[in-house]
Parts: structure tokens; sequence; C-alpha cells
């Protein structure tokens, strides 16, 4: 690693190699000359457009300011929304020392203005005309190469009856002058500048070959909650920033100011790194790699901030008993699904929720859903206790909020259908269904009168012995408001003949006994099974889905409903009582949010 006493010495060399703003000027180079320069503040002249309020402005650069400010010079303007009473200007933006309009310390004479500087390049000894205007909160004055160019008159100049006018022929040599606007606020509230206008003559340079470079300037803030995102948080001051080249080789060195501001200006395209040097009781949480890579380009400014965690406090876990319960409702028709944004921290746990619905109807789930009667507004209140494992208190915390239903739940479920029939004369049959439905169908469970079930929308079955049997199929779909609906269509059958049975390795499906490939992707598993009062149903998801689990008897009818909810990608495991249902064979049914149905049997002893 290299010393202190090195980085010093090749900071100075390095120096030498690339700062330089008075750059002759490239009168030659193809595409520079331009007919008009745009003066404008606030103006990219890279994309020829406005920048946004709270960038930085890099032809418009602080160069003097109170020395009460404590800011660093120089360095580019920023870019600021205007306050409701300044004057704007169509094609122009206001600018600031500070990225805030309300920042309104005072400056009367005899402190320092804030002033900011244009430089430019002409290529000819001649004549050049200005034409523009200027308001300021509260007083504008503009000079040129030092020399007072345009005072205004009286009151105070954010107004447009007041504002600064200049449209005069000044006589100047080929090279760089520079035009700059001092502002002196007076009565607080708010400060800041603005120029619309341009100059013709000279032929003059476009700004960015007049100064083909580009800069990178940040802010260092203390990460008051340690999480490398920024809310507010205080800015620090007197920290080292390192600029080092594409080797990572360091050529320049800035400490933060006041406000926690640092920059490096005028740096020659390129790639670069910026880094910090530390200091002892903080760790560094962004950028998370410890530097920049940036690619600087001529006339802009790349953001490049720091943070760093105090390692001297430990942050305050937010106390769920005083924070305001936040519930995000998502409406679909008659349906409403409630979601808390509220995560307490440890120690806190989400011990219980109740949730009222304003129509009569109540639940204890944390993220309920709820079907509503009737369009109408609603009144939904959830009341939740927090748990401290720590100190064993409890506390609860009530919140409502008015929700509207503008829609009537969707008609139920219509499912009508023939079941087709077709047979050979090895007794070999094949059944289908030719179905109506004005809703999506999701599976379908056929029992063919000989102990026999199948699931899938054509099946096919031997019968062993001849005689009459009742072959039924169970539809089922997802009804229009979410809730699962079943059909069952039975027919009569005869049987006039003996087939040979089939073994496993016929390739019909049997509910629960072959696995599907979807299933074998899921690593879909239900267990024990056959089982008495407990089952688990167990999937491994790849990605995050939203899970819907349920159960049905031989006559389709839903006997068990669990909606799991959003679960991330990896193993899940659900366990679910069965000990309120009677002995016989049911039917699981696994609803994946990408559309995909998991189904095995399941049998209650």
């Amino acid at each position: 690693m290299k010393t202190l006493k090195t980085l010093g010495l090749l900071v100075l060399m390095s120096m030498l190699s690339y700062v330089s703003i008075a750059q002759s000027p490239s009168c030659s180079s193809s595409g520079c000359i331009v007919d008009t320069l745009i003066l404008n503040t606030g103006y990219d002249h890279t994309t020829n457009s406005q920048y946004s309020y709270g960038d930085y402005d890099n032809y418009w650069r602080l160069t003097n300011v109170p020395s009460s400010s404590g800011l660093t010079l120089p360095s580019p303007s920023y870019v600021i929304s205007p306050n409701s009473a300044w004057h704007n200007f169509p094609n122009s933006q206001w600018i600031s020392a500070f990225n805030d309009n309300s920042y309104n310390t005072n400056n009367p004479v005899p402190d320092d203005p804030y002033s900011f500087e244009n430089c430019f390049c002409i290529c000819q000894d001649t004549t050049v005309y200005f034409n523009f205007e200027v308001v300021a909160d509260d007083y504008g004055y503009v000079y040129l190469d030092n020399n007072l160019l345009a005072a205004g008159d009286s009151g105070y100049h954010f107004q447009y009856g007041n504002r600064i006018i200049v449209d005069t022929a000044i006589s100047l040599t080929s090279g760089t002058h520079c035009l700059r606007l001092d502002m002196r606020n007076i009565s607080g509230v708010a400060m800041g500048i603005s120029l619309e206008g341009y100059m013709t003559g000279g032929s003059p340079l476009d700004q960015n070959c007049c100064n083909p470079n580009g800069s990178i300037c940040g802010v260092k803030y203390l990460d008051q909650n340690c999480d490398s995102s920024y809310a507010g948080d205080p800015t620090l001051d007197g920290f080292e920033i390192i600029l080092y080249d594409s080797l990572n080789n360091p050529i320049d060195t800035t400490i933060t100011d006041s406000l926690g501001n640092y920059c490096f200006l005028d740096i020659p395209a390129g790639n670069y790194y910026v880094g910090e040097i530390n200091q002892p009781g903080y760790v560094q949480t962004y950028p998370s790699s410890g530097q920049h890579n940036i690619d600087v380009t001529v006339g802009t400014v790349t953001g490049a901030d720091f943070a760093n965690c105090d390692t001297t406090t430990t942050p305050s876990e937010p106390d769920p008993c005083e924070e305001k319960l936040e519930i995000k409702p998502e409406i679909k028709n008659c349906k409403a699904t409630f979601n808390l944004l509220n995560s307490p921290s440890n120690p806190w746990v989400l011990l219980s929720a109740e949730w009222t619905f304003g129509d009569g109807y109540s639940s204890n789930e944390v993220s309920p859903t709820h079907y509503y009667d009737a369009p109408g507004a609603y009144q939904v209140c959830v009341e939740v206790t927090y748990y401290n494992t720590e100190t064993q208190e409890c506390c609860t915390v009530k919140e409502c909020l008015e929700i509207e239903i503008k829609e009537p739940c969707p008609e139920e479920c219509q499912i009508d259908g023939e079941i087709l029939v077709d047979f050979d004369e090895c007794c070999e049959y094949e059944f289908s269904l030719n179905v109506n439905s004005n809703t999506e169908i999701i599976g379908y469970i056929w029992t063919l009168g000989d102990g026999t079930t199948l699931t899938g929308e054509e099946v096919e079955h031997i019968y062993t012995q001849a005689g009459g049997y009742q072959v039924c199929v169970t539809v089922i779909a997802e009804g229009p408001d979410g809730r699962c609906c079943s059909k069952r269509i039975c027919i009569e059958l005869e049987v006039p003949c003996e087939g040979k049975p089939q073994d496993d390795s016929s390739g019909k499906r049997s509910l629960g006994n072959d696995e599907t490939d979807v299933d074998d992707q899921y690593n879909f598993k239900v267990y024990p099974n056959p089982t008495s009062d407990n089952v688990n149903i167990a999937l491994n998801l790849s990605e995050k889905q939203q899970v819907q689990i349920r159960m049905f008897d031989i006559n389709g009818r839903v006997v068990i409903e669990k909606n799991a909810g959003e679960q991330g990608a990896g193993s899940h495991k659900f366990p679910m009582s069965t000990s309120n249902l009677n002995t016989g064979m049911y039917f699981c049914y696994v609803t994946l949010s990408n559309g995909e149905v998991l189904h095995t049997k399941v049998v209650i002893e």
C-alpha cells in the first residue's frame, strides 16, 4: 500500500496534468464553431435541453460565496425548483449554491455575494452581441470579465417587472471570457437566480469545445439506519475523497465541505474510480464495493455519493406500538385482500390480527381475503397485537380505512356438459366431456363405478366385469369472484363384456398413484398418506408464487381451503388439520399464480 507521503506526491504530479479550464480554444475543430451561444442557466449543452430539478449545472459554476457558508469552490451550481413567487423563463432553470430553493442564508453588504460564472470561448477579435434577461432573489448583478455589465434598478429582482435586461454590443478579443452573475439574499425565505438569452458574433465555440471535460461531484452522508439508503440523513464534513485513474492510481484528493459536498472539476473524458479515506468509528455502507467506477463524459457532472454508518452507536429499532399501521387493500370486483405493510423487528413479533370488514364479517388472518355481497363504502378496521420477546410486554394498535366496492360480484360460475363414451370389443372405454362453462376449468375428477378414480379431461378404462355402472365426472372451476366452484355430471353405463385389466405400466393416469412432470418439477408431496388427523403439503418453488390449497371430497365439494399467500423461492411445508373429515378418499389441489395446478389423492382413515 502506498504511504500518505507517496499519495501526496502522486496527487501533486497528476493535478498538473489535468486541471486547466483555460484550455486553448478548438477554433480549428470541425463542428465546434456555432452562430449563437445559448447562455441559459440550467441548460445542458450536451443534450440541448433543460436540466431537471436536483441536477448539477456544469456550465454555470459557483466561484464565490460568503465566508459563513462553508462551501467548497469552485463547484457546479444546483438546478432548483422555483419558488411560487418567482418568474419563470420558458427555456431556462433557476440555479443556486444549494439544492433547495428555501435555503435562506442572507448575505447583505459587506458579506460576499454568491457568484456564478459561465466561461465561453470566441475565435475572432470582433464585436459580440449579448441579449439576455436575469431574475434573482433578492438582487442580481451581471459582470463580464469582472466588469459590471448591468444591475437591477429597484425592487426585488425575482419579479418580471424588475428583471435585469442586457441588450448590448461589446468588442472582445479571441480567447476565453467569463460572464458572472452575483446574487444577494436580503430578506430570507428563498434564494436563487435565473438567466435566459444568448450571445452572437465572434465565432463562439460550442461550450463542450471550449471546455472539453467533465466533472464528478457528490455528497457524504451519515447512514443513520445503516441500510445503505438516503432518507434525509445528515451530511458529514471533513472526510477525504480520492480520485483514481483507470488503473486505480490516486491522482487527486479533496475534503467534504460543511454540507458534505465534494467535487472534482474539469476531468478529461475517460474511466475513473472514486473512493474515500474512512475515519475511526465509521463503516462505509455505500457504495458496497467501496469505490465508484465512473465513465466521465464531456460536459456532464456525474454524481457519486458516499455513506457511512456510525459504529459507536446502535441504530434504534422502530417501536411498532408507536407506529401508524399501514393497510394496503387490493380490490377486484367484490373481492378485497388486505395486507399489513408494517413488519415488526426483533424483539417484537406480531401476535394476532383481528379484522372487521364493515359488513358484519370479521377475520383473524394476518392478510385476509373477503368477498362483499354488494357495492358500497365500507370501513375496514384491524387491531394488531405485538409481543416483545425480551420484556414480555404486549401492546395493541388499531387502524381503520374507508374502501369502496364499485362493482358487484360476478354471477356464479355456470358449468354444464355431456359425457361422451367410446369403447371397443375388448371393453376398453374412453370417456370425455363436452363441457360449457362461463369460467376457467382447473380440473376433472372421474369416478367410474367400480372403485376406480381418474383425473384428466379425457380418461381410459377397462372394465373387468360386465354389468351396470354409474360414471361421474366432477368439473372443478375457478369462479369469476375467485372462489372455487364445481359441478358433478353422471351417466348410467351398461358394460356388456369383460376385459383384461391393465397394470400400472399402461400409462393411464390414476390420481395419487402417478406423479406428473409438473409434480416432479415442484417436488410435490402429501404425507402421511393415508392419514387421520393431520396432513402436510410439501413443495419446492423456484421463484416467488401465490399458493392456494384446496381439498375436495368425492362429490367435488370443497372441504378444506387455505390461502397460503405469497411464498418465496425454496422449500415449503403447509400442515393442515383433517380431524374433522370423515373416512374416505379426498383430492388435494394446489394452485400457483403462474397457472400450474398440482394435485393428488388423500385417503382419510
